[in-house]
């Protein structure tokens, strides 16, 4: 069975794959499907917006290691980004289950 690690999917690339996100969403076929999956495309694409600017608000090296991120750190890029704190925190706790080896 595949194992899993956080280095095989970084937060970089989590924040690169909501853009492409973003991207389809902006597509006629990708609201058509939002559409049709009942949901609102200006709440989801709000949400999108959210975790990128959160991503850029964080330094090359946060990006590459979020879990190094002290409250100083966090309350910065909540700055940043335009955001709170509970955003930001929500974000990294988000990507922190999406990396977690679902056999542990």
């Amino acid at each position: 069975m595949a194992t899993y690690s956080s280095r095989a999917f970084s937060f970089e690339a989590f924040v690169g794959q909501v853009k492409c996100l973003r991207a389809a969403m902006l597509t006629p076929a990708g609201r058509g499907r939002l559409r049709q999956a009942g949901l609102g495309s200006e709440t989801l694409l709000a949400r999108v917006d959210t975790v990128q600017r959160i991503g850029q608000a964080m330094t090359a090296a946060e990006r590459a290691d979020p879990a190094m991120l002290t409250v100083a750190d966090r309350e910065r890029v909540a700055r940043g980004s335009g955001t709170s704190v509970v955003e930001v925190d929500d974000l990294l706790a988000r990507y922190r289950r999406a990396t977690e080896d679902p056999d542990a």
